[in-house]
């Protein structure tokens, strides 16, 4: 059977080009360029550079984050070599607990910043100790779009939330409960962790 339907399309394809002179010709033209060694094609692509040095100014921020955009970052992942993210900002990351937590976590992915980690990570904006055992991750508000919340392949804020959890329970076993927020969104929710 598949023998028969090998030998059909062997006669299909002979009598297409039968009926057509063209259909299994060779490009006259790239073959000579082929054969005389002309590359073909007209090499690989070269990625835009990303913004490397640390910015000091307004219009630099701005001017990092636009070229990091134009290359091909997402707009809430555009600092990826952490030109922009001060992990000492101390209203960001109030408490030492929250220091504390935001530097493991970082660590467990070895980087530098939430920009610089893979989707949907790099939405997390800034840890914070609500209480005693208690943390709470600030998403960005594009984390309430399509970019994240809306996307099929997220497995929401509870997964997201137990993933942080477990980067940090071995070196937090204080931690109880984890709740993630969008910024500028009611979306909330908390996972204990026993």
């Amino acid at each position: 059977m598949l023998v028969g339907a090998v030998l059909i399309g062997i006669f299909g394809l002979l009598t297409v080009s039968h009926l057509d002179p063209g259909f299994l010709k060779n490009n006259q033209e790239l073959t000579s360029q082929a054969n005389a060694g002309t590359p073909i094609v007209q090499g690989p692509v070269v990625p835009k550079a990303l913004p490397t040095q640390e910015v000091t100014t307004a219009a630099e921020l701005r001017s990092s984050q636009i070229m990091a955009v134009e290359a091909g970052r997402p707009e809430a992942a555009w600092d990826k070599h952490c030109v922009a993210w001060d992990f000492a900002q101390t209203e960001k990351n109030p408490s030492p607990e929250s220091k504390q937590a935001m530097k493991i976590w970082l660590g467990s992915h070895e980087a530098s910043c939430p920009d610089a980690i893979a989707w949907p990570d790099y939405f997390v904006q800034v840890f914070s100790a609500s209480g005693a055992g208690e943390l709470t991750v600030l998403l960005e508000p594009e984390a309430a779009t399509e970019k994240l919340l809306g996307n099929p392949v997220y497995s929401g804020l509870e997964k997201h939330a137990q993933d942080i959890a477990e980067r940090l329970a071995a070196e937090l076993p204080e931690l109880r409960e984890v709740t993630m927020k969008i910024e500028s969104s009611p979306q909330e929710l908390s996972v204990a962790i026993n």
